[in-house]
């Protein structure tokens, strides 16, 4: 399930059990099991477990069933990003950056994103510097903008957030090239948690 463990990312605390319950279940291998839980938090209003649900079943081409649960992670999402649920902006920030249930559009993705990195909400902050740099073409610019929300993802305590920072030092991109501030970064994600972070910083010290 491409899409699915990449959007761990967010968090939701709304009927949490059944999306915990979907994602343990996909890990075994268990589709059809992850489906039922996913449907379970849609029923329910979720709009992480509609778009869930709808990844699921892309997982077993089902595309047509799948496109009635991403509808509705829409209209979910959209109603509850405009009362200020950032969780539901990054989902359609998320949707829109990588064209899942809705047309690509990096515009539309930026501006959700940005409505919830601007209230401070991390995980909108982290995901909005990684799309900055694809909506940019990769250009210097584009990692430019991308590097003022990686710096504040990692401020408030983004792990992936140091890391993808770290890199844009390791490699120039945005900034000067400066592979002791990457070392730095690189060590402050790895003691956030992110592992792959740690392997970074452990060949950087060899």
């Amino acid at each position: 399930m491409k899409y699915i463990f990449w959007f761990l990312l967010i968090v939701t605390s709304l009927h949490a059990n059944f999306i915990e319950k979907g994602i343990k279940a996909a890990k075994q291998g268990n589709t059809q099991k992850a489906i039922k839980f996913f449907e379970q938090s849609c029923k329910r209003d979720n709009p992480l477990g509609c778009y869930d649900a709808g990844i699921a079943l892309l997982d077993i081409h089902k595309k047509n069933e799948a496109q009635t649960f991403f509808l509705k992670a829409k209209k979910l999402s959209e109603k509850r990003c405009a009362m200020g649920a950032f969780d539901a902006c990054n989902l359609l920030g998320l949707m829109y950056g990588r064209g899942v249930g809705v047309k690509q559009d990096y515009q539309k993705s930026i501006k959700y994103l940005k409505k919830s990195c601007d209230k401070g909400n991390i995980d909108g902050c982290t995901i909005l510097g990684m799309f900055y740099v694809e909506a940019g073409d990769y250009s210097d610019q584009a990692y430019t903008h991308a590097n003022i929300y990686l710096k504040k993802a990692c401020d408030l305590g983004s792990d992936r957030g140091c890391y993808e920072l770290g890199w844009s030092y390791y490699k120039g991109e945005g900034v000067d090239k400066n592979k002791d501030k990457a070392k730095e970064l690189f060590k402050r994600s790895c003691k956030l948690g992110y592992k792959t972070a740690c392997k970074k910083y452990k060949s950087l010290l060899e």
